[in-house]
């Protein structure tokens, strides 16, 4: 099978106490009562690419191993590109989700997800990059990889560049590609590797 990668409590406190009137002398009081309620974090509006986040085998709505299809009316506002040439790789890109980024998915000939790629390889800083939960994004320095993910595992990548590979046990990975001190694309994939070319 040729792969296809895709180029992004609150707690109520309620304290109880007495108070004792003046010259009467009052009995001890009772120790605070707390209540607390838990409330479950809101689960995020994948639909604005703003709440996007590059995750181990996803970015996003898009998870490794499913379908475009699968992330719904989250696409809309991009544009997808397939080129003839090489209909393993999709490219979506938006100028009003992440003006300047493009999210790259290599799919296989089923259509399912191998890889996603966030970012075209191109040096400088991002504004608007999808990010990692740590707040990794394109254009992150080597110092806050390192600060965020100190036991990140470092490779040689390609194009002269160095990989910074993390992982959280699920068998995916981020892989952050940094060239001249700075990230220039996040992969999230199954393995530490990032592919040298996608078509070719």
């Amino acid at each position: 099978m040729r792969s296809i990668p895709i180029t992004l409590t609150m707690l109520g406190v309620l304290v109880l106490a007495d108070c004792a009137g003046a010259g009467v002398q009052s009995s001890p009081s009772p120790s605070a009562s707390v209540s607390v309620t838990a409330t479950s974090t809101p689960t995020p509006d994948l639909t604005d690419p703003g709440n996007w986040v590059v995750g181990f085998g996803s970015v996003g709505p898009l998870k490794v191993g499913s379908t475009l299809a699968d992330a719904g009316s989250a696409l809309d506002p991009f544009t997808k590109q397939q080129q003839t040439v090489c209909p393993w790789l999709i490219i979506l890109t938006s100028p009003t989700a992440f003006p300047g980024v493009s999210v790259w998915v290599p799919v296989g000939d089923d259509t399912i997800i191998d890889q996603l790629v966030v970012g075209d390889g191109s040096a400088g800083e991002v504004p608007h990059s999808p990010r990692t939960a740590a707040g990794i994004g394109l254009g992150s320095r080597v110092d806050q990889i390192m600060a965020a993910y100190p036991d990140a595992v470092v490779s040689p990548g390609r194009n002269e560049s160095t990989v910074y590979s993390v992982t959280d046990g699920s068998g995916f990975y981020i892989n952050m590609s940094v060239r001249s001190g700075a990230v220039n694309s996040l992969v999230t994939r199954d393995t530490t590797t990032i592919d040298g070319e996608y078509c070719g």
